[in-house]
């Protein structure tokens, strides 16, 4: 009886302490906790990064294979392995194969939900984003197309644009050296509006392409001009366009505009 009591006294004593020292032991021998704007810089260095960025199937198999991180430095890694993940993913069955991934990955005790989650919520704001983009470049497209004797709505496309956004047309010129043109929005109405509205036209995106970094968006945008009257498409070419994101709003700042020729087809503007 007295052996089995006196380890039991004895833990009882000590026991405190030693839990005491064991905590501060771990907490020192631990890394400093990976905060959010960590793995934001982490994302920012990975899309910095032209050789880093990789097909779906490819971030995928990164994922999956991956060791367990066990310092800052490899969560951090870590973490921007999951944000290439999420960036190349474009069909609904990648997303389910994302999800999935992404939960069976739990098990990194140093990459925790927290990980999961702002690559989820975080990194698709970011694509919604190229979607409202999108958005206001066909908006701009919408707004200047009409059957013939229709009346355009100049003040909704006014409101598409900053204040002080400039407009123009360049081409390769009739001796080759390349001419071009810079006007106003109001220009632009003044010269074109009773066009549109006597010959119809309509201009629709054939392909757009967007890059956003922050409150800056770039977008070429491919574009075929319809006649309002045959129905035939006689216009083929490229817009370049520059916009900013003001008060929560995407605005168009710029566009420059080239119609397509043998030696500067549309796909060239993709290349």
């Amino acid at each position: 009886v007295c052996c089995s009591q006196a380890p039991q006294a004895h833990r009882e004593r000590v026991s405190p302490t030693m839990a005491n020292n064991n905590r501060s032991r771990r907490n020192r021998d631990a890394p400093a906790r990976l905060t959010l704007d960590d793995c934001d810089a982490a994302i920012v260095a990975f899309a910095d990064d032209p050789a880093a960025r990789v097909s779906f199937d490819d971030a995928l198999h990164v994922v999956l294979t991956s060791a367990r991180p066990t310092t800052r430095e490899e969560v951090a890694e870590y973490y921007a392995k999951v944000a290439a993940l999420v960036r190349t993913a474009d069909t609904e069955d990648e997303w389910k194969l994302l999800t999935l991934a992404l939960v069976r990955r739990r098990y990194h005790a140093k990459a925790p939900a927290a990980v999961t989650a702002a690559c989820l919520f975080t990194l698709p704001v970011r694509a919604d984003q190229t979607a409202e983009i999108e958005d206001t470049i066909n908006a701009l497209y919408d707004v200047i197309s009409g059957p013939v004797g229709e009346a355009r709505d100049f003040d909704a496309m006014r409101d598409l644009f900053m204040d002080g956004a400039s407009m123009g047309a360049v081409g390769a010129g009739p001796d080759g050296e390349g001419r071009g043109r810079v006007i106003t929005l109001d220009d632009y109405i003044e010269r074109s509006g009773p066009w549109l509205v006597e010959n119809g036209f309509t201009e629709r995106a054939t392909r757009t392409e967007i890059t956003q970094w922050g409150e800056i968006a770039y977008a070429r945008s491919a574009y075929e001009g319809v006649n309002g009257v045959t129905g035939e498409v006689f216009l083929i070419g490229v817009n370049f366009i520059t916009l900013f994101k003001v008060e929560n709003e995407w605005k168009i700042a710029s566009i420059l505009w080239r119609t397509e020729t043998g030696d500067w087809p549309v796909e060239a503007a993709f290349d």
